[in-house]
Formats: C-alpha cells, structure tokens, sequence
C-alpha cells in the first residue's frame, strides 16, 4: 500500500487527517510555496515587457507566470473557503473537514 493510499484511509475514516487543521495547515504551505516561487519568478523576470514583440520565448514566460499568479489566487481562495465553512458550520479545527452535522448550539 502506498502512503497516499493511507492517506486517503485516514481520511475516510474521519480521523485526525480528515480535519480542517491538517487541510489548511498544508494548502498554506502550498500557499507560502506559491507566494515565494512567484515572486522570485517575478522578480528575476521583471522586464519581460521589454522583449521583442512576438518572441516564443517571452510569450511562454509571461504565460508561465501569469498560470503561476492564477494558481496562487486560487489556493488562497481555496483556504478562505475552508475557513469561511468551518465556521458557518460551527466546527473546530480538529473536526473533520466539510461535515455539515452541526452539534446541538443555539444559534443567537
């Protein structure tokens, strides 16, 4: 068995694996990584609208970094999502992710 597949075990049985801490703990590492490979990538290749019109090059960096900036953007519209569900659900970080079972609390 692969570790991925334990992974996926662990999650299914709700344990520890499955909880809103370990799923944002590791989107935000993704996240940092994003944040920092784009703008190193940025900054080495700032001037790229200097290039000469038209140059394959230049298109595949510019459309390199702009799918990077779109990745980025959707990581952390992925982990505002996350947060935003766990608290309208009321859970806590150690429940497990996206449960829609509400424990019995008076809403006020």
């Amino acid at each position: 068995m692969t570790s991925v597949s334990i992974i996926f075990l662990g999650v299914q049985a709700g344990g520890i694996a499955a909880s809103y801490a370990v799923e944002n703990f590791f989107n935000i590492i993704i996240w940092v990584l994003y944040l920092v490979g784009n703008a190193i990538f940025s900054h080495k290749f700032a001037h790229i609208g200097a290039c000469r019109k038209g140059e394959e090059t230049c298109r595949v960096l510019t459309g390199t970094m702009a799918f990077a900036w779109i990745n980025w953007s959707f990581i952390t519209i992925i982990i505002v999502i996350s947060i935003a569900h766990m608290n309208v659900v009321g859970a806590s970080p150690t429940d497990p992710g996206y449960s829609e079972k509400r424990e019995n609390r008076e809403r006020v």
